[in-house]
């Protein structure tokens, strides 16, 4: 059996090898194999070997099989969902060997140690076994008007090799969380995209360095001071170009295309409809290709197709230079800082999970949710943030892969965790291998890339973060 192992590993590699680069597939590989292993130790328990064999079934099958595209991305969600299932079932067995009930939510809030780091800042740490496992959480919560959110692409200093805990003291922060989506594992970044790209909205200073793609769960810093959590999206977006401005009247809607300027991303599909006047592609803050009337362009990975009325003026220039800008709320206000993740999870504090309607669908970016095989249910590390009926802001930072202690939440049972919070509103951030918080200068949470077997692993290696919310004191 090891032998045979050894042997689907290393064909799994290969196979993965074809859609993301050796060091993506050969983690991906160390997953499944950490997975196995774990499987193999729970003893006599019938339903541990079946999910043993069902997992290295499934691999086999995806590494091999006809139309099992893409290998990369389905392999990863099938090793975590033999994962949650496996670690569910060990840790309930547990339980009721040792008579113990599980914790609730409540009871793990109500015996939190929680600590002030700040004016109106206080951060604590929930841990406990509840139904879903073990829990291990690290929350920031939020006084109203003591704090402002600052949103970053830190790129840059991932490139120079700091690391977030620098970036965030040297910046002046007195918290910080990773951020948004990016791109990552899709088997189809093509230039001018490029790997770790943002994925959705991400504002800083007032300045869009990406636009709303996707009408996905943002946290907005609003020019009021106050904070809101909303789906902005392209409609009402003001696009514009040398020779153009034009804001967007419809989004994914061919039926608009006679009397409107219309944006088709990959929510729609892969292709956009033929115009009827010029289109163009548009990149980021870049102008890839132009077409006239009657030719349909490819719909870009993490960028959009402009279609324009018959008989539209303007001149359109490929590698022209674009800028975006948001319109204001009902209330005049305007969005200073924002980033976006998704999918919503809360909505007057009510569960509200919509993948459908915030765009994760097709092959729209992150492919590890607009395709995800299992229906939430993998248990994953998370990270999401919330309002509360005062107004409040609450970060909640949720470990994950570790069998021992932290096992990881579904959408679900992060909303079910913002809820005990208090809070009334909540979206979800970026999550899994990305997920960090950072309190006064030092990492609190248990960030890793490996499925953890046992204790903190402290030696595992961590993914770097892209794109950030800082709290910086208000003033």
């Amino acid at each position: 059996m090891l032998d045979g192992l050894g042997a689907l590993k290393a064909q799994v590699q290969c196979a993965l090898e074809e859609e993301v680069d050796a060091a993506q597939a050969a983690m991906f590989v160390r997953r499944f194999g950490a997975v196995v292993e774990r499987l193999g130790h729970l003893g006599s328990d019938d339903v541990a070997r079946v999910l043993r064999v069902a997992l290295i079934g499934r691999v086999f099958e995806l590494a091999h099989g006809e139309g099992m595209l893409p290998r990369a991305l389905r392999v990863r969600a099938a090793v975590d969902y033999f994962y949650s299932l496996g670690a569910i079932r060990h840790h309930a067995l547990l339980r009721e060997r040792e008579g113990r009930p599980a914790d609730s939510l409540d009871a793990l809030i109500a015996r939190a140690r929680w600590r002030d780091v700040a004016n109106g800042v206080r951060w604590g740490r929930l841990t406990g076994d509840t139904e879903d496992g073990p829990i291990h959480a690290n929350v920031l919560t939020i006084q109203r008007d003591v704090a402002r959110l600052a949103a970053a692409d830190l790129r840059p200093e991932v490139a120079a090799g700091r690391s977030f805990a620098e970036v965030v003291t040297d910046r002046g922060a007195v918290a910080g969380v990773s951020g948004g989506f990016f791109l990552y594992s899709e088997p189809d970044i093509q230039a001018p995209s490029e790997r770790f790209d943002p994925v959705g909205l991400l504002v800083a200073k007032g300045e869009v360095l990406s636009p709303p793609l996707f009408r996905r769960g943002a946290i907005l810093q609003l020019s009021d001071g106050c904070w809101s959590i909303g789906t902005p999206g392209l409609s009402g977006v003001r696009l514009r170009t040398s020779e153009l401005s034009v804001v967007l009247s419809a989004v994914n809607k061919p039926g608009s295309m006679k009397e409107s300027a219309v944006a088709f991303t990959r929510a729609w599909g892969r292709q956009a409809p033929k115009g009827l006047g010029p289109s163009m592609t548009v990149v980021g803050r870049r102008v890839v290709e132009v077409a006239p009337g009657g030719r349909a362009l490819e719909v870009p990975l993490n960028g959009v197709v402009v279609t324009f009325p018959e008989g539209f003026p303007a001149i359109l220039k490929r590698e022209d230079t674009v800028a975006w800008s948001l319109p204001v709320d009902e209330e005049g206000r305007q969005i200073l800082e924002g980033i976006a993740g998704g999918p919503l999870l809360l909505l007057d504090g009510e569960t509200h999970i919509d993948m459908v309607a915030e765009d994760f669908v097709g092959s729209a970016p992150p492919q590890t949710f607009s395709g995800d095989e299992t229906g939430d249910q993998n248990l994953l590390p998370r990270l999401a943030v919330g309002l509360d009926a005062q107004g409040g802001l609450v970060l909640a930072a949720v470990d994950g892969r570790n069998f021992e202690r932290a096992l990881g939440l579904s959408l679900q049972g992060t909303a079910n965790l913002m809820r005990a919070l208090g809070c009334e509103l909540a979206s979800n951030l970026d999550g899994g291998s990305s997920k960090r918080m950072v309190v006064s200068g030092q990492v609190v949470d248990l960030p890793s890339t490996e499925v953890v077997a046992k204790g903190d692993a402290a030696d595992v290696t961590v993914r770097p973060v892209h794109t950030a919310l800082l709290l910086h004191p208000a003033g």
